[in-house]
């Protein structure tokens, strides 16, 4: 047997207290009896072994051992934090005053220096939870970085993140060793092949949960993976696999068990639903089969958890309509009753070898002295060199994106003022400046942007969208609720018509209107031409069925289909150096500035949306009076 991890080598140490133990009481009972030969033999060889152990691994001899253990695992963390919290506090400090390429810079660098600090926390066979926790910190640092660099660029999101994440995490995860590391990195990528999937039926990719359909196969691939590979060094990620992959099926099944758009092969949609929930009870049953093939109490949880739950649905969907409540409540008691009797069956059958790694049961190996490999022998260098190269070209994909949408202002170019971008509220000490945009919707006659008068029915259908079934339909509000949002390019008017017409009714608290969208930026631009006047951003809107009037409230003769404007991508601009020096001094605590609609704009800003219709700011200037 060779232990080559910190968690190898505290199980042998507590196997040989123990064993230890365990000869005590056999001894005392009469049961065996060593020689004093053969107690001085086994003595040496545990007090050698353990010696090792200590020192390659630092593990944990005792009861005491383990409680200062304990205490160095939560002082430990707290100082991570407490660190980490302290380094953003600083970056916000000085952000405005660094200049764009420093920033770019920190960003890349952090996550950069932590994972050179786990390679030589890991090398040096530093104690365990030390490496994890610097991974970890890694992790967070590229997520962290890579976020903050879409904010500093004004990009909008991307599933793309998802994937260079999920990626980082399992390389990290197998130069560790760490479970949990993998288990992010397995739920990124399965979160990342429902988003592609999403973008390809042109739904916003931020909506997969909602239709996770493309999910499913993914969690597939993770569970059959211990059967393509073999993992010889960490055996423990053969459960994870299996784990994550049959938690990702199950959970998108149960969500797409209560959609009521669910539809497989041509079936209805009630039809779909049931599929998906008989699906899960056998998938489930499963799951259970093979965690007790395999001695996996771990998946035998999952299953059974699962199997629960899809029964619970299952059985409100047959009896809940036209069951007696109470006797529907009588009758889950008489079903758990039977269950927990089947659960004890299987418990039963799994006494003595659930959850048992697989070096816990070899036996008979002759080792000749200490069996322990530091695990700097066994983590290949590629690994920390692949880690690397994801943060490297994540952060150069995020800087060539920025780039090339400034290369050219194909989005327009329009000067707006404090009412359109507002000022953020000043918090402590930062130097971070976002400009939040301030817009209304044409037509919409309240401030929440519902309901846009050109947002109907046949726009929606020229957007994408399926609205065959009729507003007045008894199914219309759940058709419509459940359907997924679509990325679009929306039109950005300033100071038009549609402000105009809002003008004779009231002040309006922004002079930028939402008058028009489109799947094609250039058909809209060539719809509107006037590039300093209107400009074309991307949004996400989802269908709505009004059945009340959004002003007073009141029931509308009948139901209509509109649109909602979910939100804009980007919805806040980032200013850089040198221009948030102009708007430093006017931020003060206690909200956003330029609420008030009688109150004059303080500044200008030039904002230009480029070819990937994301904006940037040119310029900033004071207005007359400040």
């Amino acid at each position: 047997m060779s232990i080559n991890h910190q968690r190898d080598a505290q199980a042998r140490a507590d196997r040989i207290a123990a064993f230890r133990a365990e000869l005590a009481e056999l001894e005392r009972e009469e049961g065996l009896r060593l020689t004093s030969e053969q107690r001085a033999t086994l003595e040496a060889h545990h007090a050698r072994l353990l010696t090792a152990l200590n020192r390659q691994y630092a593990v944990d001899i005792d009861d005491s051992a383990k409680r200062i253990s304990l205490g160095m695992r939560i002082v430990s963390l707290l100082g991570a934090v407490a660190f980490f919290v302290g380094f953003v506090l600083f970056l916000h400090r000085i952000w405005g005053s660094l200049p764009w390429s420093a920033q770019v810079g920190v960003l890349a660098m952090a996550p950069l220096a932590l994972v050179t600090a786990t390679a030589w926390s890991l090398g040096r066979a530093v104690s365990d939870y030390y490496t994890a926790l610097l991974a970890f910190a890694a992790g967070a640092a590229f997520v962290m970085g890579l976020s903050a660099a879409g904010v500093l660029l004004n990009l909008g999101p991307s599933p793309h993140a998802l994937a260079l994440w999920g990626l980082f995490a399992g390389l990290v995860a197998y130069a560790c060793n760490l479970r949990l590391m993998l288990a992010c990195g397995l739920v990124l990528l399965g979160g990342y092949a429902g988003a592609l999937g999403a973008s390809a039926g042109g739904a916003f990719w931020g909506s997969f949960m909602e239709r996770p359909l493309w999910v499913i196969p993914a969690g597939a691939l993770f569970y059959a993976v211990p059967l393509l590979t073999r993992h010889a060094r960490s055996r423990d990620f053969e459960f994870v696999y299996r784990a994550c992959g049959a938690g990702l099926v199950l959970t998108a099944l149960l969500v797409l068990s209560f959609r009521n758009d669910t539809c497989w092969f041509g079936t209805m949609a009630s039809t779909g639903k049931m599929l998906c929930q008989l699906t899960g009870l056998g998938l489930s049953l499963a799951v259970v089969a093979h965690g007790l093939r395999l001695g996996r109490g771990g998946l035998v949880n999952l299953g059974s958890a699962s199997f629960v739950v899809f029964l619970l649905v299952r059985l409100h969907a047959w009896w809940w309509d036209w069951m007696p409540k109470y006797l529907f409540c009588i009758c889950i008691g008489l079903t758990a009753v039977v269950l927990l009797a089947a659960f004890r069956r299987v418990r039963r059958r799994l006494v003595g070898r659930v959850d048992t790694p697989a070096f816990l049961g070899d036996q008979g190996e002759a080792s000749s002295g200490i069996p322990c490999t530091p695990a700097s022998k066994v983590c290949p260098s590629w690994l920390w060199v692949g880690a690397a190269l994801v943060v490297l070209a994540a952060n150069l994909g995020a800087v060539v994106s920025g780039l090339r949408n400034r290369s050219e202002d194909r989005g327009g170019t329009i000067e707006l003022t404090e009412r359109e971008l507002r000022l953020p509220q000043l918090m402590g000490e930062s130097t971070v400046m976002l400009l939040g945009l301030q817009w209304a919707a044409q037509g919409s006659e309240s401030w929440d942007r519902s309901a846009p008068v050109w947002l109907t029915a046949a726009k929606l259908e020229e957007l994408g969208f399926d609205c065959r079934e009729p507003a007045t339909a008894p199914r219309a509000r759940d058709y419509y609720s459940s359907m997924a949002p679509r990325t679009v390019y929306l039109v950005l008017e300033f100071e038009g018509q549609a402000w105009q017409e809002a003008s004779r009714h009231r002040k309006p608290r922004t002079h930028l209107y939402a008058v028009d969208a489109g799947s094609d930026s250039s058909a809209l631009r060539q719809r509107y031409p006037d590039s300093s006047r209107h400009a074309v951003a991307r949004a996400v809107i989802r269908p709505l069925l009004q059945t009340h009037n959004p002003v007073d409230d009141r029931p509308l003769a009948e139901p209509r289909l509109t649109g909602w404007i979910q939100e804009l991508l980007p919805g806040q601009i980032f200013v850089p150096r040198p221009h948030s020096t102009v708007l430093q001094g006017l931020r003060r605590p206690g909200g956003q500035e330029g609420g008030d609609a009688d109150s004059p704009p303080r500044y200008a800003v030039t904002v230009s949306w480029g070819t990937r219709c994301e904006p940037w700011i040119r310029s900033v200037r004071l207005l007359p009076g400040e």
